[in-house]
């Protein structure tokens, strides 16, 4: 299991493409991945299916919710 508490979505269109392999399905996380967010305005865009509960964002990486 791995806990991000950073930026992890990252910055840049670089970032942005690599996250959409990830939500696409052709890139998989290795392990349970579970993140806070979001922390930084930006990426508030990617939370936007999801409630204050938490909500798997793509295979193996979940949003925790913000409660």
């Amino acid at each position: 299991m791995m806990l991000c508490v950073g930026d992890f979505f990252g910055d840049g269109e670089g970032s942005q493409n690599l996250w959409q392999e990830y939500k696409s399905g052709s890139k998989t996380a290795p392990l349970p991945t579970f993140i806070l967010g979001p922390n930084n305005k930006e990426h508030v865009s990617n939370f936007t299916e999801g409630s204050e509960d938490g909500f798997e964002l793509c295979h193996n990486i979940t949003f925790l919710g913000n409660a």
